[in-house]
């Protein structure tokens, strides 16, 4: 299987294409309608995704297949998502999709070549350290904020560039968290940084555009 490492905000756009969900109510007499997310010029859904903070020893990925038309697939097809005689009788392996027809906005398309999408940092422009301070502290009413960490400020850092923002002490597990901050479409979003990642001192913070650069620097403790 081939693995791809996407920047955050492409990993985001192929997430959405995640089908799993439709193919639970599928019934297989006829071809699986997916969502579909374009990466690299091609087509591809996704049944299966793995989340969690950057930097983890398993990092987030998505299990996602290349589409293409029925008529150039040259392998065999099936109109069952799970085939579970098949997998039993050795015909098939337990969640591979490959050769899946499936139904794109009504034209016929088989899941050709298995992709595995991983979890990188974002490639946008840094945000300023001014902007991610200003969305943590209208957030900290709710969610997890509020939840695990009520009362508390963060201290702030950066990795490759980006905002992060530690928040310590968990009100029940007595660990830290630390989230990302990145800007996207006139929207701000946050990514949960694992602890072993090495952050920088917040006086790094740049506001040229960034390199789309998918691996952070480890430290195992």
């Amino acid at each position: 299987m081939i693995s791809i490492h996407l920047p955050a905000e492409l990993w985001q756009s192929v997430a959405a294409a995640n089908s799993c969900h439709l193919a639970a109510e599928h019934k297989g007499s006829k071809p699986l309608p997916v969502r579909t997310a374009e990466y690299g010029g091609l087509l591809y859904t996704a049944f299966a995704t793995m989340w969690g903070p950057y930097g983890e020893a398993i990092k987030p990925y998505i299990d996602a297949y290349r589409l293409i038309p029925t008529s150039v697939y040259a392998g065999e097809t099936t109109l069952v998502y799970h085939d579970e005689e098949a997998i039993q009788a050795g015909i098939r392996e337990r969640g591979d999709h490959t050769g899946l027809m499936v139904s794109v906005n009504g034209r016929s398309m088989v899941c050709a070549e298995r992709v595995r999408f991983v979890l990188g940092l974002p490639g946008t422009r840094p945000l300023s350290l001014a902007d991610a301070e200003d969305y943590d502290e209208r957030r900290r009413r709710s969610g997890w904020r509020a939840l695990w960490f009520n009362g508390k400020e963060p201290e702030w850092f950066s990795l490759r560039g980006h905002p992060v923002a530690v928040y310590r002490d968990h009100s029940t597990l007595h660990k830290d968290h630390a989230v990302l901050f990145w800007g996207a479409e006139g929207e701000i979003h946050e990514l949960s940084i694992d602890d072993d990642v090495i952050l920088s001192p917040p006086g790094e913070l740049q506001t040229a555009p960034s390199v789309a650069t998918p691996e952070g620097q480890l430290a195992l403790f």
